[in-house]
């Protein structure tokens, strides 16, 4: 019988032991996450991969990276593409992110009609909501 007691004990100290850990990782996880980002405004940061530009039949595919660098989550992000073209004309290319958290970064495309290295192309965030 104090043998099985003794099993029991340990089991439950391994258990504790493990139960314990997880919670410290996890606490140490958070505390990182939240230094590591702190309490800042979202800060939108945009950088368009020129030399992934591809054309398909519907236009050009200009690739662009989207961070946040602040803490904060910014809510329905919407990044503006707009083309100058030699003649005069702009045309211009949305996307829109439901969310980014506090140093999360999303990958996306804006689709134009013309090549964008034949006029000068500005990407910029023009909005977002913060929750």
């Amino acid at each position: 019988m104090s043998t099985r007691l003794s099993e029991q004990n340990t089991a439950e100290r391994i258990t504790f032991i493990a139960s314990l850990t997880i919670l410290a990782v996890i606490v140490g996880l958070a505390i990182w996450a939240d230094i590591r980002t702190g309490d800042a405004s979202p800060t939108i940061e945009i950088e368009v991969h020129e030399a992934s530009i591809r054309e398909t039949e519907n236009g050009f595919y200009v690739p662009i990276s989207v961070t946040n660098t602040g803490g904060k989550t910014a809510q329905d992000v919407v990044v503006t593409g707009e083309l100058k073209r030699s003649n005069g004309t702009t045309e211009t290319a949305e996307v829109t992110f439901a969310f980014l958290a506090g140093a999360e970064e999303e990958q996306a495309e804006l689709v134009f009609s013309s090549n964008p290295a034949d006029g000068e192309l500005t990407v910029r965030p023009t909005s977002f909501i913060v929750p």
